[in-house]
């Protein structure tokens, strides 16, 4: 529906807000989201290109054990680290930061 929001007469632009207004109070009273940190996204980024750790750190440009100790916990995104992943994954920087 989102798609075609632009076309809506007056009458369905109601609808809808009241729809995604709905929707919305229903998750929040009754959807528990995970907490997911810029690590996770990290990981699951990694996997979906099948890339390892020491892909990571030639990505980021570290030593050969950056990935793996960013992957472990060990090291933390540098503001460098987010913008090179964001710009290569392209996603936002945000993601990296959660």
């Amino acid at each position: 529906m989102a798609l075609w929001r632009d076309d809506f007469t007056r009458d369905q632009a109601d609808y809808f807000d009241l729809l995604c207004s709905l929707i919305e109070e229903y998750d929040s009273k009754n959807v528990k989201w995970p907490k997911v940190t810029g690590v996770d996204v990290l990981k699951h980024l990694l996997g979906e290109q099948h890339l390892a750790a020491a892909d990571l750190s030639r990505l980021l440009g570290g030593s050969r054990n950056l990935g793996a100790m960013i992957l472990r916990g060990e090291r933390k995104l540098t503001l460098n680290h987010v913008r090179t992943l964001a710009r290569h994954f392209g996603v936002s920087a945000g993601v990296f930061v959660a």
